[in-house]
């Protein structure tokens, strides 16, 4: 009994602590030294930034807060990299941002809903 009271603890607090996050993005850059890893940021805040690596040998989506601390992270295919390097670029290009929602990366619109 104990044992699983210790485990529904355990996915309560790991299910709590995954949450959905939206980040709005207005510009997108190379990080430096790479071709295909791509820093984004909101020029309005500093609240937080993005960083999306189509390059390392794990392609990845993360966010950081002004600290630095990972606050999430997705591990991610070639083609999803490149698509979500495609969509924001064109968001900004085309609407001045995007919005990035955590639980919905590949979703193709602007603006969040």
């Amino acid at each position: 009994m104990l044992k699983k009271l210790i485990l529904c603890l355990i996915l309560m607090i790991t299910v709590s602590s995954v949450s959905a996050r939206s980040f709005i993005i207005n510009s997108i850059s190379n990080l430096p030294d790479y071709e295909a890893s791509f820093l984004l940021t909101n020029s309005k805040t500093t609240d937080y930034y993005l960083t999306l690596d189509c390059q390392s040998y794990f392609n990845k989506f993360d966010g950081f807060d002004a600290l630095g601390k990972l606050i999430t992270e997705h591990f991610i295919s070639t083609g999803e990299c490149y698509y979500l390097w495609e969509n924001v670029k064109n968001c900004i290009q085309t609407a001045g941002s995007k919005c990035i929602n955590t639980e919905d990366l590949f979703n193709p619109d602007c603006s969040c809903h």
